[in-house]
């Protein structure tokens, strides 16, 4: 989530953490119909959540997919090539 928020700003990263909560324990993190992105009180338990469900590969493993999905729609995604690498290291490092 931190290298997320450095190269994409903190709020895409808090939304994608917390659809991919959402996604892997079936919870609704939505406030008022949108995820607000804050990774406040109610989004760490969902994450302790995970973690105590050993589910948390499954997390990390959607909101990768979200951060690749988000740079490849990005206009200069394909003059930075760097950028879904970065990502796919991640991945390896589970």
């Amino acid at each position: 989530v931190f290298d997320a928020g450095i190269l994409s700003g903190p709020e895409d990263a808090g939304i994608w953490l917390q659809e991919s909560l959402d996604e892997a324990l079936g919870t609704d993190l939505k406030t008022q119909g949108s995820y607000d992105g804050i990774l406040g009180s109610q989004t760490r338990s969902i994450l302790e959540k995970a973690v105590s469900q050993d589910k948390i590969k499954e997390v990390h493993e959607r909101f990768i997919e979200k951060r690749l999905e988000h740079l490849k729609s990005l206009p200069n995604a394909q003059a930075n090539p760097g950028w879904r690498g970065r990502v796919e290291d991640l991945r390896d490092s589970q």
